[in-house]
């Protein structure tokens, strides 16, 4: 008992071949000693299945595990306390592998099973709350809140409201307000769960922590994401201080900071934290580890953000060359990764390649999680905008129906991912001329935002695309007052956050339509400035808010400076995205028409034969992009003649 205790320690240090060397060995001499049917041999075994399990071999995990489950089955009946945990730990390993299904129907099984424990029995709790936790994953959130609400009524009754049950499981309902935009029932109850459980608990106990680490993910979801963070950031050194800094909590809680640092345009502090946690990882845990290539997926999204994408397609075909019987493709690690893929050939100009992947990733997840899952429909928005990369609007729009009607019958009209289905149809139908049924559908999912979820991250996102629509439609007041109101909200955030610098620029395009040209002048250069300061010279937020800047210029006839940014925005491209990236040939196109427009027909004509060359090579003839290329081009020469 004593070598299964510290294998499981080692493998909660990262300490993974010792963990499994130990693990095997326990099992061994167990089995000489007692017998393959003893008790004690039986938890060995689970012990190593969920170390399988923990370390991504789904395959060897669910075997083992079910070798157990008929030995107990055998041995003791199906109404033994040992089946029904066994039971619970299969449940847990098919969760972890993306296999929703079967861990759903084992754990409604079991649910049925332990009702003769009676509902406060640790088992029945256990079960009702992975039960939760699987209506979660697949986005099932009112089934979701209505069984945690049901569990919670049960222990307060009987084990009262200090309990650590009790206390998780308002953290969970909390969560749950949050993602359905109930901002004010999540802040509250959250608020008053952490204070109690530090109160009672104390603020280095894990429950502690796990129910901080649930403050701040509604903190994060309701756009206070300073407070979010600082709690990440105070669990992190708290995990360092107790666990030390390979500890596989301690590397996780590293990657979620490093992730809240980029959302928050700090770069520089994201990509060394999360480096030194992969570097952990790898020499703890291994390469091939789940948690190691979650930290690479990280770590890939973030290069990818930040214009490197060569590096971001390195990382990422790593993670899926990872050995298939390890994690298999269904994996949801496996299937974001894919999904990342398919938008880095996408963003790269092989749409076609890119729609291929895509449509694979999208039955792959229609087959693993079912339709309805909310994975499944991000793989059907990513699948959508590329049919739209390549000019296949009514595909695209066909795409986009669906998934709306999947997420009205799944999520409810007033969930928040029902809204932006609803406007990511707007869009669509304003791109085919649709106006009046685009700004129709737009105006109703802002003003149900603005209702249900308030002016949180989402309703913002839609009212900048309302704004963008009125733009669209000369309805320049209309759109100032959105993108105005937009700005007010995000000023909370801090001068120099994304949002507010996105939130900025917006504004300053719209004083320049509207004539305000010093006005428009003097916000983007403020915006171009902060952005290179926080975000880093090559971020793509920085290069489009220089091509902004520069397009201002132009229209004020100074050329020599639009030029000289748009030289620069070019080298940044061809330093990180190579030189026949379809974002360098767009930069390309821009210093093309800089060049002819001061006089230079020559170099403008020679720049532009070389965009069209490899634009043809790489794209297609017939791509939206090289059409466009092609019509820049005449255009010069057209002039020319």
């Amino acid at each position: 008992m004593i070598m299964d205790d510290v294998a499981r320690a080692y493998s909660r240090q990262g300490r993974m071949q010792e963990s499994f060397k130990l693990h095997v060995k326990t099992v061994d001499i167990s089995e000489r000693r007692f017998g393959r049917g003893h008790p004690s041999t039986l938890l060995f075994l689970g012990d190593l299945a969920l170390f399988y399990s923990n370390s991504g071999w789904a395959q060897k995990a669910l075997t083992l595990q079910a070798k157990r489950l008929k030995f107990i089955e055998r041995q003791y009946g199906i109404m033994h306390p040992n089946r029904l945990l066994c039971m619970y730990d299969l449940a847990r390993i098919y969760g972890t592998h993306g296999l929703e299904k079967e861990s759903l129907d084992t754990l409604g099984n079991l649910l049925e099973l332990s009702a003769t424990l009676g509902e406060s029995h640790a088992l029945t709790l256990m079960v009702m709350t992975s039960i939760s936790n699987a209506y979660k994953r697949q986005g099932w959130e009112k089934l979701e809140l209505e069984l945690q609400l049901k569990t919670l009524q049960i222990t307060e009754i009987h084990l009262g409201k200090e309990h650590i049950h009790t206390l998780s499981t308002n953290i969970a309902i909390a969560e749950c307000f949050a993602s359905q935009g109930k901002a004010k029932e999540a802040l509250e109850l959250g608020q008053k769960t952490a204070e109690l459980s530090t109160h009672q608990l104390g603020e280095k106990h894990p429950v502690t922590s796990c129910i901080l680490g649930g403050l701040a993910r509604i903190y994060d979801l309701m756009g206070s994401e300073i407070l979010s963070l600082n709690i990440q950031e105070t669990r992190l050194h708290a995990y360092m201080h107790q666990l030390g800094n390979k500890h596989v909590e301690t590397l996780q809680q590293m990657g979620v900071v490093a992730s809240a640092y980029e959302r928050q345009g700090r770069g520089k502090d994201a990509v060394p934290l999360l480096t030194e946690a992969l570097s952990a990882a790898k020499s703890q845990l291994g390469e091939a580890h789940p948690d190691t290539l979650a930290l690479m997926e990280r770590l890939a999204r973030i290069h990818q953000d930040r214009g490197h994408e060569l590096r971001a397609f390195e990382m990422l075909y790593e993670i899926l060359n990872t050995p298939r019987h390890r994690l298999g493709e269904g994996h949801p690690l496996m299937l974001r990764v894919s999904n990342n893929i398919s938008h880095l050939y996408n963003r790269r100009g092989r749409g076609e390649k890119a729609v291929e992947l895509q449509k694979h990733t999208l039955k792959t997840a229609r087959r693993q999680l079912g339709n309805h899952h909310p994975d499944t429909l991000r793989c059907m928005d990513n699948l959508a905008e590329m049919f739209l990369g390549l000019g296949k609007e009514s595909e695209s729009l066909k795409v986009l129906e669906d998934a709306l009607e999947i997420t009205r019958f799944t999520f409810g009209d007033g969930h928040p991912g029902y809204l932006r289905a609803m406007s990511s149809v707007a869009q669509a139908y304003n791109r085919q001329g649709h106006v009046n049924d685009a700004l129709r559908i737009q105006v109703n999912a802002v003003e149900a935002a603005k209702a249900i979820l308030g002016l949180g991250r989402t309703t913002l996102m839609l009212m900048v695309v309302l704004a963008d629509m009125k733009r669209s439609q000369g309805l320049e007041r209309e759109c100032l007052d959105e993108l105005q109101a937009v700005l007010q909200k995000t000023n909370k955030l801090g001068n120099e956050h994304p949002r507010t610098l996105m939130a900025m620029a917006d504004v300053a395009q719209a004083y320049y339509r509207q004539g305000r040209v010093s006005d428009a002048l003097e916000l983007q250069e403020r915006v171009v400035g902060v952005s290179k300061e926080r975000l880093g010279n090559d971020h793509q937020s920085t290069l489009t808010f220089l091509w902004g800047l520069a397009d201002f210029y132009h229209q004020q006839g100074l050329e020599k400076a639009s030029l000289d940014i748009l030289e620069t925005v070019l080298q940044s491209k061809k330093g990180n995205l190579g030189d026949e990236h379809p974002s360098t040939l767009m930069a390309m196109d821009d210093v093309a028409r800089a060049y002819y427009r001061q006089g230079r027909a020559k170099d403008a004509l020679e720049l532009q034969e070389q965009i069209v060359s490899v634009s043809k090579r790489r794209l297609g003839s017939q791509h939206p992009k090289t059409l466009m290329f092609l019509s820049s081009q005449a255009v010069i020469y057209r002039q020319q003649s």
